[in-house]
């Protein structure tokens, strides 16, 4: 009899045992919800490929840019300052709300970008509208036999929006 009362004991204890985690895990937040915690998201990408065709505005991104990129995306604040760094890229930066203009940004910014074993950088301040993709920065060098192009570019979105 009292074998079967400490095996039962047993198996209450390993039932208990294998369900705890399950409970514990259960409400562990994952990182989108750390981003989505602010008002607003700035999504970067940047690629060693072009962002946009010669002449054509800052605005105006290649599809095959938008495929191509990597993207990096922090969770901000309508006035915010911040720093962002991956292998390739590394920003500074400063958002602010323009005044009396409801959805607009100014935005600073002091980035560098790695590729092709060289470094891009870029500052500047500039205005930008909520959802709208902007180059940043970036270069293309061109030789008999081929064209290399780096380019970064940014856009301000409201958490949970794409």
């Amino acid at each position: 009899m009292p074998r079967m009362i400490f095996r039962r004991i047993k198996q209450l204890v390993l039932l208990h045992l294998a369900v705890i985690p399950c409970v514990v895990l259960a409400d562990q937040p994952i990182p989108s919800d750390y981003a989505t915690s602010k008002p607003l998201l700035i999504e970067i990408r940047y690629c060693a490929c072009a962002a946009t065709e010669f002449g054509t505005p800052p605005s105006e991104l290649l599809p095959s840019f938008l495929k191509q990129s990597s993207i990096l995306k922090v969770g901000a604040s309508v006035e915010d300052k911040g720093f962002v760094s991956s292998r390739e890229l590394s920003m500074g930066y400063e958002l602010k709300p323009v005044e009396d203009s409801p959805g607009k940004f100014w935005l600073s910014y002091s980035g560098v970008h790695k590729a092709y074993g060289g470094m891009n950088t870029g500052n500047a301040k500039l205005m930008l509208a909520e959802g709208q993709w902007l180059n940043l920065f970036g270069s293309t060098h061109e030789s008999e036999n081929s064209e290399q192009s780096t380019d970064v570019a940014v856009r301000v979105v409201r958490s949970g929006g794409s």
